[in-house]
């Protein structure tokens, strides 16, 4: 991926198989790939998905209700759980897979988030759920001076939990560590 491209090349002998052109800007790009689509974000607070055996784009979700501060796009990888994509773009959204159709998004500092974000944006990574039922997504993010950490429902994009620390108490406790051993 560079800006504005996305390529695929044999894995043999490294000649071009396919070449798509004019997206949008991937940002930090770390691809999903899941039964033969191509899933990742760009900048522009972007979703996108496309078919590798052509690379044709399929589909893309404009994260309007994003606060204009996340126009940097989608910060980390995608992951997929069940028939469901979770990205972040400025707010975690979802995906049906087999419908390709937008389920919801849960956007920062509104009501059904439940959480307020300093300077009201969400640049964060997504970690796989809960092992034991799948029912779950944690999210993990901040900025500069704070870090927040999420357990959303992946079913009513409602936050079980969520809680805030500063990066000076997170350096203590590191701090703290290190001294004792």
């Amino acid at each position: 991926m560079t800006p504005g491209n996305v390529f695929c090349f044999d894995s043999q002998n490294g000649e071009s198989i396919w070449n798509s052109s004019g997206m949008g800007r991937a940002r930090n790009p770390t691809p999903v790939l899941a039964d033969g689509l191509f899933y990742f974000g760009f900048e522009e607070r972007e979703v996108g998905c496309l078919d590798v055996n052509n690379g044709t784009l399929l589909w893309t979700f404009q994260n309007i209700h994003a606060p204009e501060e996340a126009r940097k796009g989608v910060s980390a990888h995608a992951i997929i759980k069940g028939d469901r994509l979770f990205a972040v773009s400025g707010s975690v959204s979802a995906h049906n897979l087999t419908t390709r159709r937008f389920l919801w998004q849960a956007v920062p500092g509104q009501t059904n988030f439940g959480i307020s974000f300093p300077y009201g944006h969400m640049k964060a990574n997504l970690l796989h759920g809960d092992p034991f039922d799948g029912k779950y997504v944690y999210a993990t993010g901040g900025n500069f001076s704070n870090l927040n950490f999420f357990k959303i429902d992946t079913e009513s994009k409602r936050v079980i939990w969520g809680s805030n620390a500063t990066w000076g108490a997170f350096f203590s406790f590191l701090w703290r560590l290190h001294s004792v051993s």
